[in-house]
């Protein structure tokens, strides 16, 4: 009787220890799981920070291409194939405020040919709020529901009191492959890693015969 008493209680001594082997196997875990999250926002996070260059880049030679006649802010078609091409994945359009306060696309890139620039109702504030600085979003494009990055910036231009919006946007399909990818690798090499810590007696029953345990 007192033999299976001990047997069900265990030694104190193995039982601490049991203890911290769990311990050190969950933080093991929790570490792995953190780290692979970590690592793949970062890259996602690096992808669309080039695509919101480009998308600066845009908005700047829109800036430049513009100009204000009689009161009317005229933007011509600028020299780049892509926002030439219809649905070629990259577009941009200028905006102004109407009578209600809502964005009133006045000029846009012939790639959007028919389509609208997904602007969304709360862009009018947001690109107030950071005077002349940059807005950015996930949005749905115009060609089959293709995911976009959008940049939109608020502008002053000579001769016209009120501000112009410029937004500029790119298919961010490749971007979201690439991190899916990306993140496969990485799990399957963390759970390697996780599986090596188990053969080196990390986790809990590593190297033990079962009668110990």
């Amino acid at each position: 009787m007192k033999q299976n008493l001990g047997r069900y209680l265990g030694r104190p001594g193995r039982s601490l220890t049991r203890r911290l082997i769990w311990l050190a196997a969950a933080w093991i875990v929790v570490a792995l799981l953190v780290t692979g999250l970590v690592l793949t926002s970062q890259f996602q996070e690096s992808g669309l920070r080039r695509l919101g260059g480009v998308n600066n880049n845009t908005i700047d030679e829109l800036v430049v291409a513009a100009s204000v006649r009689d009161g009317q802010v005229v933007v011509p078609q600028i020299e780049d194939s892509r926002t030439k091409a219809l649905l070629s994945g990259k577009y941009w359009a200028v905006a102004e405020r109407n009578a209600d306060g809502d964005l009133v696309v006045i000029a846009r890139s012939t790639s959007l040919w028919d389509s609208e620039m997904p602007i969304p109702a709360s862009l009018t504030e947001r690109v107030a709020e950071v005077a002349g600085g940059t807005v950015s979003y996930n949005a749905v494009g115009p060609n089959n529901g293709e995911p976009l990055r959008v940049a939109a910036s608020q502008k002053q231009l000579p001769g016209r009191e009120q501000p112009v919006v410029f937004i500029a946007a790119l298919n961010r399909s490749n971007i979201d492959s690439d991190t899916r990818q990306f993140a496969t690798l990485t799990w399957a090499a963390l759970g390697l890693l996780g599986v090596g810590a188990d053969g080196g007696g990390v986790l809990p029953g590593a190297d033990r015969p079962a009668s110990a345990l």
